[in-house]
């Protein structure tokens, strides 16, 4: 694989997902509807690794991995100037990810994950938790939880947890709980944290 100081994730490369695809070609004039479907096709990638359109967990550690290289990297040399700017970088791009992972429901676990494994505080020496990590982290394991049916209660118990559901409604009621609590009693942002909850 790749190093960092071979630009593995080079901004410019980071982000290439079907939205930005879909924009350039209704931009050529190539977005009529037989075209995008079968645009839909075209693979998914990010940081020049594929990801699956269907398989989230798959997606998730992928995206650790590549998200991790970078974490650690920077952590352990921090004079490094590539790494640095790699993990400058990196901070930015979860935001772009975020949106396309609202669009791409199979990417919903692995950036909610990224978001808190990686972004929950507010700063690598900060004990404060980051707020706007932890809701749209809430938010996307939400999805999380829609894309593997965890919601529909006639799933059978065996694909309830070959799909890992416990684990996702864990992790959803930790992260808006966690987050809600941060917002009433750090923030006193009363009317937010109502909203995580209601989300």
């Amino acid at each position: 694989m790749p190093s960092i100081t071979e630009g593995m994730l080079h901004r410019q490369s980071w982000v290439c997902i079907l939205p930005c695809l879909a924009l350039a070609n209704s931009q050529a004039g190539l977005a009529s509807p037989g075209h995008l479907q079968a645009q839909a096709q075209d693979p998914l990638v990010i940081g020049g690794v594929e990801f699956s359109r269907e398989d989230d967990i798959e997606n998730m550690e992928k995206l650790s991995n590549l998200f991790g290289q970078i974490f650690y990297t920077y952590q352990v040399s921090p004079g490094d100037p590539a790494a640095a700017d790699a993990w400058t970088a990196l901070s930015t791009d979860i935001w772009a990810l975020v949106q396309h992972a609202r669009q791409v429901p199979a990417l919903a676990l692995s950036v909610a994950m990224c978001l808190y494994n990686y972004f929950w505080w507010e700063g690598p020496q900060s004990s404060e938790p980051n707020a706007m990590s932890g809701i749209q982290a809430s938010e996307l394991m939400y999805l999380a939880v829609l894309h593997a049916r965890c919601n529909d209660p006639s799933m059978p118990a065996f694909d309830f947890y070959v799909q890992h559901c416990h684990l996702r409604w864990s992790f959803l009621w930790m992260l808006a709980g966690e987050t809600g609590r941060h917002l009433t009693m750090h923030r006193r942002d009363l009317p937010l944290s109502g909203e995580v909850a209601l989300r």
